[in-house]
């Protein structure tokens, strides 16, 4: 693909103060969700869209990890992205943890952090 999908798994912020790091898991649904609309729309500029919010987010988490709604997950936090997808995160000291990017049409029932 020519899309620049997240392949690695750790950024740093310029300051230091947080790192983001994605979960394999989270890196495959998103690859899955850009997979999906490329085809749907034989289109590469929704995907591009959805990745240009996920950079703004990660940006937005590292000047304040707190951003997100917390959620009935212990300790995960959730911030909507384009009103249909949704975000999960947590933080461990100075690490954000991504860990799942969900299409919101999906059935909630199968959301899990292992």
């Amino acid at each position: 693909m020519e899309i620049p999908y997240h392949k690695k798994k750790h950024t740093k912020s310029l300051n230091n103060m947080f790192s983001i790091r994605w979960e394999l898991k989270a890196i495959e649904e998103q690859n899955t969700i850009f997979d999906f609309w490329n085809k749907h729309n034989k289109s590469k500029v929704y995907s591009r869209k959805i990745l240009k919010e996920i950079k703004l987010l990660e940006n937005l988490l590292l000047k304040n990890p707190d951003l997100g709604t917390l959620t009935d997950f212990c300790g995960i936090r959730k911030v909507v992205i384009l009103s249909k997808f949704s975000l999960f995160y947590s933080v461990d000291g100075q690490i954000i943890y991504i860990l799942s990017v969900w299409d919101n049409r999906r059935n909630p029932d199968e959301l899990k952090f292992v």
